[in-house]
């Protein structure tokens, strides 16, 4: 027994000496597999002309998805620094390799320009390498990982780490590619699944690309959802795009998720629900968006619970209602609230308390939390803009709408929103002076158009003997009346109206209501037909008139002489 008990303890000191411990988990190599435009990319095979990876935005993915591209082997981070495009990956990287300063930690890249299938052949290829691993795998990293899975099996994975995958997909790919920033193999698999567009597009849904989602599949069931010692990390309580709307092949307008990632939806992140947010430890959501994941210490402390097997976590995340507002128009729209605010400053814009998105040069869709929000109307130009507000609660259930028609603007318009009881109040200051030049009210699930009202006649267009006397009135606020009598175009050859009109000559009268800033509304027209006496008519009923009134004196005069007669008698 004291002979094994010592070549036992021998086993360990030279085990030590070759640097092993007796820690299997200690020893077991860290994979950080990054997402898409995650790796840094080269044109040549000495890396001495990197294409992508300096800034890892889609400007640079532009320039290089028809090139032949490079990557680096798999680096040990403990020994050289490499933290992905744009350094993303520099926070995690640097907790991993400073709480295991003696694990080897690994940054993997790959080729994101190509589809998910090939991530996983270089990843098999260097697993071949290595004992069994921990996988990190972020965003779309988590489909190459998925794919690896797939063909290859688990047999070298000792736990799947999967940070904010969209495994249905996203529209922000599908709203990429239609705006032509991105395209290629892999971005066709980060489009939303059939799945996802059945189910909230319902059945007879329509798409414009081919979806490739086949592999993450095995007997209709996702391979990585059957695999043991995976872990989920999931953002939410954030507002993400959830369905884009098309009419004649354009957007024209973006639903939302409240309780996303601000990239990928609850039912991408769950895999349409094939599993639980509270489904045991190995599923964690945090309130957080998808861009700062990788620089959450929640989520990063998360990592290292399931590192050391101690994975708990209670969720944080939590819904609320928001609103979401429409601008087509030449505008710069921001939004406010108690929480913060976002602003249109560029094409794509989010933070933690909503997003902003310019599908076209015209429009802008701009989603926020929360309530008593306001918004503020910008004009770049001289125009027109139109406004929609909707309103939905925690459970994006729709409350109510606000809709203005042709908001007059110029390049100094500035135009400020208060919703009040589902109201809403729309205070317009034309030349930016500071002083509001105009308020207008949208009822709830109401719509104003911003136009000039049609003036109103006190008398309609007929018949009249004679003559009609005609007063003009106008419901719109501090609008003035223009009005022609020859049925011409009152806003050329109009007067001023300035009070009642005696109407004495048949004539068409047509009326326009004008207001400074304001689009004239439709003219009012209405036609008058006067008729006047007959002269010779007149002239006869007078003659007889006179005759009778001569016929009338004679027989007066007669009469009065016979009675004098009979008086003398």
């Amino acid at each position: 027994m004291k002979k094994l008990i010592s070549i036992f303890l021998s086993l360990i000191i030279i085990l030590g000496c070759f640097g092993f411990t007796v820690s299997a988990d200690e020893e077991t190599p860290i994979v950080i597999v990054p997402g898409f435009m995650g790796s840094k990319l080269y044109a040549d095979s000495d890396f001495d002309d990197r294409v992508f990876g300096e800034n890892g935005d889609v400007n640079e993915f532009s320039k290089i998805a028809a090139k032949r591209l490079f990557v680096k082997e798999p680096v040990n981070l403990q020994k050289a620094a490499e933290y992905g495009a744009g350094n993303k990956y520099k926070a995690l990287a640097s907790v991993l390799c400073d709480t295991y300063p003696k694990r080897k930690v690994y940054f993997f890249s790959y080729d994101f320009t190509k589809n998910a299938q090939s991530g996983a052949v270089l990843l098999n290829e260097f697993l071949k390498t290595q004992p069994k691993v921990i996988l990190v795998c972020h965003s779309y990293g988590g489909l190459v990982v998925a794919s690896y899975l797939n063909a290859y099996g688990s047999s070298k994975v000792e736990k799947t780490i999967c940070i904010g995958v969209p495994f249905e997909g996203t529209v922000y790919a599908q709203l990429a590619t239609d705006m032509g920033f991105i395209n290629g193999s892999s971005v066709s698999q980060l489009m939303p699944t059939d799945n996802y567009l059945k189910e909230v597009y319902g059945k007879d849904y329509v798409k414009n690309w081919v979806s490739d989602q086949n592999f993450l599949y095995s007997d209709g069931i996702p391979v990585i959802s059957k695999t043991d010692n995976v872990y989920y990390i999931m953002g939410g309580g954030m507002l993400t795009a959830s369905q884009l709307l098309y009419e004649d092949g354009k957007i024209i307008d973006i639903l939302f998720d409240n309780d996303g990632d601000s990239t990928v939806t609850k039912l991408s992140s769950t895999m349409m629900g094939k599993f639980s947010r509270n489904q045991g430890d190995n599923v964690a959501v945090f309130n957080v968006r998808h861009s700062e994941m990788l620089q959450s210490e929640d989520v990063a402390n998360y990592i290292l619970s399931v590192l050391e097997g101690k994975n708990k976590h209670t969720n944080t995340s939590s819904a609320k209602g928001y609103d979401v507002v429409k601008a087509v128009g030449d505008v710069k729209v921001k939004l406010s609230g108690e929480t913060g605010n976002i602003e249109s400053t560029s094409v794509y814009v989010e933070n933690n308390y909503g997003v902003s998105i310019r599908p076209d040069e015209r429009s802008t869709i701009v989603a926020v939390t929360g309530e008593d929000n306001y918004i503020v109307l910008t004009g770049n130009s001289d125009g027109f803009v139109d406004l929609y507000v909707k309103r939905y609660d925690e459970n994006n259930k729709l409350v109510y709408t606000n809709t203005f028609i042709q908001i007059p603007v110029t390049k100094n318009t500035v135009v400020k929103s208060i919703i009040t009881n589902g109201d809403m109040w729309l205070y317009t200051d034309f030349d930016n002076d500071g002083v509001f030049d105009d308020c207008i009210k949208s009822e709830k699930d109401g719509q104003k158009l911003l136009v000039t009202d049609t003036p109103v006649a006190s008398a309609t267009g007929g018949k009249y003997r004679r003559y009609v006397n005609v007063k003009l009135d106008t419901a719109t606020n501090g609008g003035r009346i223009y009005y022609t009598l020859d049925g011409s175009d009152p806003l050329t050859n109009g007067k001023l109206y300035m009070g009642e009109l005696k109407i004495d000559q048949s004539c068409k009268l047509t009326a326009v209501t004008i207001k400074d800033k304001y689009t004239s509304g439709p003219v009012l027209t209405e036609e008058y037909i006067i008729k006047q006496p007959n002269k010779l008519f007149l002239f006869v009923v007078a003659g007889i008139i006179l005759l009778l009134a001569v016929i009338i004196l004679i027989v007066r005069l007669y009469n009065n002489r016979k009675r004098r007669k009979y008086v003398f008698r």
